[in-house]
């Protein structure tokens, strides 16, 4: 472009190319935080649909959406859910447990008061 005076007397001036990369607010997460809320959102998820491996999954959801809201200060929506289902996988699994051990410990205590009676 001509950086000078033109006919009119006007000056014209270069413009700078635009950074179109360049976030202007930082409303978009990248890197790091992006991929431990996904790690955090996907674990949490497949922890409430697991009842019995539920623990598995949902330790590692609530520790990762920590890690990325530690990261990430600003609002970030996938790693709250994934706190959100990993605390009710966790607490979905526990009652399954609970439930399971009262289950085969009534099923033993009956099993065991027939085979104590022998009639002859």
């Amino acid at each position: 472009m001509y950086n000078g005076n033109n006919q009119n007397g006007y000056v014209e001036q270069q413009s700078a190319p635009i950074n179109t990369n360049v976030p202007i607010n930082q409303t978009e997460l990248s890197g790091a935080p992006k991929v431990f809320s996904i790690v955090s959102l996907v674990c949490g998820i497949v922890s409430m649909a697991t009842l019995c491996y539920g623990m598995i999954f949902s330790i590692p959801a609530i520790v990762f959406s920590i890690i990325a809201k530690v990261k990430y200060k600003g609002k970030n929506t996938k790693a709250t859910l994934g706190l959100v289902f990993g605390i009710v996988g966790f607490v979905l699994s526990i009652i399954w447990i609970v439930v399971f051990a009262l289950f085969f410990a009534m099923l033993a205590k009956s099993a065991s008061s027939y085979s104590s009676t022998i009639y002859y």
